[in-house]
């Protein structure tokens, strides 16, 4: 008679709960990205701040894992209507000091006016650039390949067949 060991059940299940999501996240992202590429609102904003954006991690043990990020805000009106936006592209991943974003906001200082696509139902919702780029596959493809891993592993995990 097969005997489950909770070991494996709780580590198949944490393993495939992190598959999930990224999975998840990432297709939040394309989903997002989709929806952008038939906005119709388009108006002049401009940059108010740009910079370098430091991500820490709770507590004293996650000090060293603290990590900047390329960061925007931009201002735009609809309708008589003030609204903020940081959001470049809906993409995967926001690269650091030598990332493609990054140079991107490197030429957008602080004045300058900027593009912006909106959604007309919620102008709330901004991007400088909609759509996804062909550029950003290879984060979509990492995210696929590391969600598919979390996902088998913890799955065959749950089966019994690892370990």
């Amino acid at each position: 008679m097969f005997s489950p060991n909770p070991i494996m059940l709780l580590g198949g299940l944490v393993t495939a709960a992190c598959g999930g999501w990224i999975l998840y996240g990432l297709l939040g992202q394309l989903i997002n990205a989709a929806r952008s590429r038939h906005w119709t609102g388009r108006v002049k904003g401009v940059v108010i701040q740009r910079g370098m954006e430091r991500l820490e991690f709770p507590g004293r043990r996650h000090e060293a894992r603290a990590f900047e990020v390329a960061a925007i805000e931009y201002e735009y009106e609809v309708a008589g209507e003030t609204y903020r936006s940081c959001n470049v592209a809906f993409t995967p991943y926001r690269g650091g000091r030598d990332s493609r974003r990054a140079r991107l906001i490197a030429t957008l200082p602080p004045g300058q006016p900027v593009d912006v696509v909106y959604n007309e139902a919620r102008p709330h919702e901004a991007v400088l650039h909609p759509g996804f780029e062909a550029l950003e596959m290879g984060g979509v493809l990492f995210g696929l390949f590391a969600s598919g891993l979390f996902l088998g592993v913890g799955i065959a995990m749950l089966l019994g067949l690892a370990g």
